[in-house]
C-alpha cells in the first residue's frame, strides 16, 4: 500500500490511520551552540526526561491571564493519549487532575488570548519542563513527540530551514533522532541545510516507527551567530491492533 493511498485513508476518516503535524522553533542560536533541539526553550527538549507520570503544573507570566484557556496534549504512564484544559490563575500555578508521561502540545482553546508567555511541566519533577506557550503564538513550539500506545508511526514529510539576522547567509547540519523504549538515541536522518538549500523531504514509502519511541529534531552545529531554525514534521499514526 502506498503512503498516497494510507494518506488518502486518514483524510477520508478512516478510524485506523491519524494525520498529524509537528512543528518547532528554535530560540536565537549562536556557533557555540550544539546539539540543539528545536523548541522555543532551547538546549535539549527536558520533556523526554520524565520517567513516571506526575501531575502538570501551568503558569503564566502576567497577572491578566486569569481566563485563558490552556489544553494540554500528551500520553499517560502507559503512553495511552490523553488530554486536559485548564484555566489559568495569572501567576498562581495551577495543576491539573491527570498525571502525564508526556505532553509536547499546548495551545489557547477559548476565546481569551494571551497576554503573558504559559509555562508548564511536571510539578513534581520540576525540571521536567514539558514546554512553554509564548503569547505572540497561543500554541507550543515544538519538533518532538512520541509514539502513543497501539500505535506505529509513519513518517512521510520533513522540511527544515534556518534564517539569520539581517538575511546573512549561513549554513547548519541538522539530524533527527529516535530514542525506542529502552534504548539509547540514535539518528536515523541526518543532512547539511543552509539559508539558501532548506531541506525538504517527502517519504516514498514512510519511515516507520513503533509505540513508545521518542522523536526529536537537533540542530548538531551550524556555522555562524544569530541564526534560528524551524522543522516541520509531517506523519501518520497508524492502529497496530
Amino acid at each position: 500500500m502506498s503512503i498516497e493511498t494510507v494518506r488518502d485513508a486518514a483524510m477520508g476518516g478512516s478510524a485506523s490511520i491519524t494525520t498529524h503535524y509537528k512543528f518547532g522553533r528554535t530560540l536565537v542560536l549562536g556557533s557555540a551552540d550544539t546539539n540543539e533541539d528545536v523548541w522555543e526553550v532551547g538546549g535539549e527538549y527536558t520533556g523526554f526526561n520524565a520517567t513516571v507520570a506526575e501531575k502538570i503544573t501551568v503558569v503564566s507570566s502576567s497577572a491578566s491571564d486569569t481566563a485563558v484557556q490552556i489544553t494540554i496534549q500528551g500520553e499517560d504512564g502507559n503512553y495511552n493519549e490523553i488530554q486536559e484544559t485548564v484555566t489559568l490563575t495569572g501567576q498562581t500555578p495551577i495543576l491539573t487532575n491527570k498525571t502525564f508521561l508526556r505532553a509536547p502540545r499546548a495551545f489557547v482553546s477559548g476565546a481569551t488570548a494571551l497576554v503573558g508567555d504559559v509555562t508548564y511541566g511536571q510539578a513534581t519533577t520540576t525540571a521536567n519542563v514539558f514546554g512553554s506557550i509564548l503569547a505572540i503564538y497561543g500554541q507550543t513550539n515544538i519538533a518532538c513527540f512520541t509514539v502513543p500506545e497501539g500505535k506505529d508511526c509513519l513518517i512521510i514529510g520533513l522540511d527544515f530551514s534556518m534564517a539569520r539576522d539581517g538575511n546573512v547567509a549561513g549554513s547548519a547540519t541538522v539530524d533527527l533522532q529516535r530514542r525506542d523504549e529502552g534504548k539509547a538515541w540514535r539518528t536515523f536522518n541526518v543532512t547539511a541545510i543552509s539559508t539558501s538549500v532548506p531541506l525538504k523531504k517527502d517519504y516514498a514509502s514512510g519511515i516507520k516507527l513503533p509505540e513508545h519511541t521518542d522523536i526529536r529534531a537537533r540542530v548538531i552545529g551550524m556555522s555562524g551567530n544569530s541564526s534560528f531554525y524551524t522543522c516541520e514534521i509531517e506523519y501518520l499514526l497508524v492502529k497496530n491492533y
